[in-house]
């Protein structure tokens, strides 16, 4: 979705309804999509001979994916306060 989209959706209704799935929103990017297909062709070459080896990544790629999940909760607040303390200034300014 490209920020004129994103700028015109109603984002007060989206909030009323509960309809505002932000994290599910993923890049729809070449680039992207290509980096998804590497990882999971690494990730199968990896593992097809070695179950243990499966295991023990399985285990990693859950701790990572749970680092991630604080991370981008934490950039989401500190972007969001960010933005309330601009837009404050801005207006204590006037």
């Amino acid at each position: 979705m490209d920020l004129k989209q994103w700028l015109e959706e109603d984002w007060i209704q989206n909030i009323y309804y509960g309809d505002t799935w932000l994290a599910e929103r993923m890049p729809e990017t070449d680039e992207y999509k290509t980096i998804l297909e590497k990882r999971e062709t690494l990730y199968h070459d990896l593992v097809k001979s070695n179950m243990n080896l499966k295991k023990e990544l399985d285990k990693y790629n859950e701790y990572s994916s749970q680092k991630g999940a604080i991370e981008s909760e934490f950039e989401f607040s500190l972007g969001f306060r960010t933005a309330v303390c601009l837009i404050m200034q801005s207006i204590e300014k006037k």
